[in-house]
């Protein structure tokens, strides 16, 4: 089994926010300064039932929380 680098544990720009849709701090950093929102994006594949947080997530749950969350960071810089 391959390791994977845990979000709140790697403070690295290429660790993944969201396991299952592949939006790292770095991506989403260029998203945002890019005007787009990738919470839509995210909750558009959930609803779409392609979400695999409980496998892909080493949290085991739902990564939203943390993209939304860091996405808020982002605002105070």
């Amino acid at each position: 089994m391959d390791k994977v680098s845990v979000f709140q544990k790697d403070d690295s720009l290429d660790v993944p926010v969201c396991y299952c849709f592949g939006w790292t701090r770095e991506r989403l950093i260029q998203a945002v300064r890019e005007h787009q929102l990738p919470t839509d994006h995210i909750q558009e594949q959930i609803q779409a039932n392609r979400c695999g947080c409980e496998v892909n997530n080493p949290q085991g749950a739902c990564c939203l929380g943390n993209v939304t969350a860091f996405i808020r960071t982002l605002d105070k810089i």
